[in-house]
């Protein structure tokens, strides 16, 4: 039976975060709460799970309702996905796009300069991982360009 929901359950994130402004406002944060909550909560991440992660993640940081709550879920995600990837499955090893949702949701979050400042410390996390070898997370133009946003974005409010 849990096999039958979770084979249902990703195309239904795929699709949701594809479809997502289709969506009405009032249940998209509901729906990502509870998908979020499925993947954080869970003892062991199926291989599901760790491919709906960055849909998810994707679905915080582009929803419409932007809040430090949006950036906070996807930090919990990132940091379940490298907790799972420390214990030994490295197929939930997150990547830069992961960190990118990371930062674009605290830059969205209308958090000043402690979303700003924020920004800045996981783009330094990210380069220092890539330094130490881990490839996955090498920061790219995007990781840079919304960390500026960011700072930007602090400067006109």
């Amino acid at each position: 039976m849990k096999l039958i929901l979770l084979c249902l359950w990703l195309p239904l994130v795929q699709s949701y975060v594809t479809w997502i402004g289709a969506v009405p406002p009032n249940k998209q944060i509901p729906w990502l709460q509870k998908l979020t909550g499925d993947i954080c909560e869970s003892k062991t991440l199926s291989d599901e799970m760790i491919q709906a992660a960055p849909h998810v993640m994707k679905g915080w940081a582009t929803a419409k309702q932007h809040s430090a709550e949006n950036a906070v879920a996807v930090e919990r995600l990132v940091k379940r996905l490298v907790d799972e990837s420390e214990a030994g499955n490295a197929k939930a090893t997150p990547h830069t796009d992961d960190y990118n949702c990371m930062i674009e949701g605290w830059a969205r979050s209308g958090e000043g300069v402690f979303a700003a400042e924020r920004c800045e410390q996981i783009l330094t996390q990210m380069q220092a991982r890539y330094e130490e070898g881990d490839k996955n997370v090498q920061p790219n133009l995007a990781s840079f360009k919304v960390v500026i946003m960011a700072w930007r974005q602090y400067q006109t409010d």
